[in-house]
């Protein structure tokens, strides 16, 4: 059977279009009829537009071609007027100036009287001139110029004027310029004058004539500052100020004198000595001499140094030997010698020292094997660097506070120590440093020292077995190790306040110290160190005791410690360290017994 679909059959007869496909075409014929209509208008306005802009261009040309001769006439004319404004402008302010000037001055009289009436009525120049007078004596003598009190009023010019002690401090001096010099314009014969603190400034003579009337017949205080410089006009007697403040007009009111000649060529002029030596200087107290040896005037540092009445002495300076044989020592109580000078030169001093009462920075050594022995009886206070034993050298009654270094020094080898007998001293600070304290005397005679301070042991293991029960205030700066701090407590076993200090390089001591309390503070402890201590004071604004994580809980320890087995805290202060800007931060810990 045969399947095959049989194939269409072609119709040869032309295709007849639909009424929908004549209606899409005549659409399609309009539309494009359309656009072609659109595209002439579009070209024909295109066309009249460049019409247009090419009119409008030339017009707004020639409009701006107007404005900008317009412009330029207006600025011509703009600066025309500037002109004859400023020329007008300078006319007024000089008439006004002319009228005003008169009116101005009249103004400021009117200010100054207006202030000077205030300062008239001012409740403080109700004050009588006598207590005025002092209290601007103490605002001088609290470091302030003096001429700063003339150019605040009428009234204060005039106290200050009549207050001679306002005017006893003079630096005389030929250096240029000073370190934090003031200058004040006071008018008048005075004129310009110049200040350091409350020393008036003086460069030359004509300068100290014109201020020594003001201090009238107060003493004087003087701080002599000489510099080398070449060609210095100081030389010739006439110009230098010297004359008048050691001569006639001057020399028998100083009281005070510094003298600073230590700069390599500074010199007294040579020819003060012979002009000098009539002088004398009857109320001279006090004086500073840094004077290098070759500016020695031996006639005229004898001449100064023979005054009756002098009473404080202090070499910045060796001592020359003139100085040995001419200074009046019997009169002296004030010794202070800052530089380091010859033992031998104290030697000889010994015999001449006995109205003594202070003793400072002496020869390193001094009192030595060759020292004879000499005793002080008015001696109170004294500085010495020196080996223990030697103390023995002097008898020093009225000693009441000793500084003494021993640290360089090598024991005797004999190992025999002679006892400290000192029967008023009352504060004993010593510096121990190497070889230690070994051979501090085993046994003193000390009955009423109360405070006491040990330095530099940072190297020591012990201390001499001898007790001071009469301390009360013990400090120890710089020292540490167990067998230090046991040995320390049994030295000074009656003592109430007690401070440990660190040394800036090694601050585990304080820990140390603070360990070796705790150790041996434990209920069944045999021996209580420091049992009548109620006042604790660990480290310093320099030396913080240690971090707060370390110290807090020994700290803790330490408190419930001496509650149990000794007297009752008072104070516990401790330093744990410094902040950003340098200072303590304290945490203390304060319980009332």
């Amino acid at each position: 059977m045969d399947h095959t679909k049989p194939s269409p059959t072609v119709n040869s007869a032309p295709r007849v279009e639909s009424l929908k496909e004549r209606r899409i075409k005549r659409i399609v014929t309009q539309r494009a009829e359309e656009c072609a209509q659109l595209t002439e208008q579009i070209k024909s306005f295109s066309d009249r537009l460049g019409e247009y802009t090419t009119s409008l261009a030339g017009i707004v040309n020639s409009e701006m071609d107007a404005i900008d001769a317009e412009m330029e006439v207006l600025v011509k004319r703009r600066e025309k007027a500037k002109a004859h404004y400023e020329e007008y402008k300078k006319k007024v302010k000089d008439m006004g100036e002319a009228y005003l000037s008169p009116l101005k001055e009249r103004l400021e009289h009117l200010e100054r009287l207006n202030r000077m009436q205030h300062s008239l009525t001012a409740p403080v120049n109700k004050l009588p001139v006598e207590l005025l007078g002092y209290i601007l004596k103490t605002y001088v003598d609290m470091g302030n110029s003096p001429w700063v009190l003339i150019l605040i009023g009428p009234v204060w010019r005039e106290v200050a004027i009549s207050t001679p002690k306002l005017w006893r401090h003079i630096l005389v001096t030929n250096e240029e310029t000073l370190a934090n010099e003031q200058t004040w314009s006071i008018g008048g014969d005075i004129g310009d004058v110049k200040s350091h603190g409350p020393y008036t400034v003086c460069r030359s003579n004509a300068q100290l004539i014109s201020i020594l009337p003001l201090s009238k017949k107060a003493s004087l205080r003087i701080i002599l500052r000489i510099t080398a410089r070449i060609n210095s006009p100081w030389e010739d007697t006439e110009s230098t100020p010297l004359v008048s403040l050691f001569g006639e007009a001057a020399s028998e009111r100083l009281k005070k004198i510094d003298f600073n000649l230590n700069g390599n060529g500074s010199y007294l002029p040579s020819s003060l000595s012979s002009y000098m030596e009539d002088f004398n200087y009857p109320l001279l107290k006090d004086i500073s001499i840094d004077v290098s040896g070759s500016n020695w005037d031996t006639a005229f540092m004898s001449n100064i140094l023979a005054s009756p009445k002098l009473t404080r002495v202090v070499f910045k300076s060796p001592i020359p030997i003139e100085a040995i044989t001419s200074l009046g020592w019997r009169s002296v109580h004030h010794l202070s010698i800052q530089y380091g000078s010859e033992c031998d030169s104290l030697n000889q001093l010994c015999d001449k020292l006995y109205n003594l009462r202070t003793l400072e920075g002496c020869a390193k050594g001094w009192p030595g094997e060759d020292t004879p022995k000499t005793a002080f009886a008015y001696l109170n206070e004294m500085t010495l660097s020196s080996m223990p034993p030697h103390l023995h050298r002097l008898t020093l009654p009225s000693l009441t506070k000793l500084k003494l270094d021993t640290s360089g020094w090598i024991p005797p080898a004999s190992g025999i120590y002679s006892p400290w007998i000192f029967p008023v001293l009352s504060e004993l600070h010593l510096s121990l440093g190497s070889p230690g304290p070994t051979y501090l005397p085993h046994s003193t005679s000390m009955p009423v020292l109360r405070a006491m301070t040990v330095f530099n042991c940072g190297s020591c293991h012990s201390l001499p077995p001898v007790a001071y029960s009469s301390v009360l205030s013990v400090r120890f700066e710089g020292c540490g190790s167990t067998n230090y701090f046991a040995s320390a407590f049994s030295m000074t076993p009656n003592a109430q306040k007690a401070t440990f200090t660190a040394s800036r390089y090694d601050k585990s001591t304080i820990m140390d110290a603070l360990q070796q309390l705790i150790d041996t503070t434990n209920a069944g402890a045999v021996t209580i160190p420091l049992p009548f201590a109620s006042e604790f004071y660990f480290g310093s604004s320099d030396t913080p005791a240690a971090s707060k994580a370390r110290t807090h809980p020994l700290i803790k320890q330490f408190i419930a410690n001496r509650l149990s087995v000794a007297r009752p805290l008072a104070v516990l202060d401790a330093v744990w360290r410094r902040n950003r800007i340098g200072e303590a931060k304290l945490e203390s810990y304060i319980k009332k017994s």
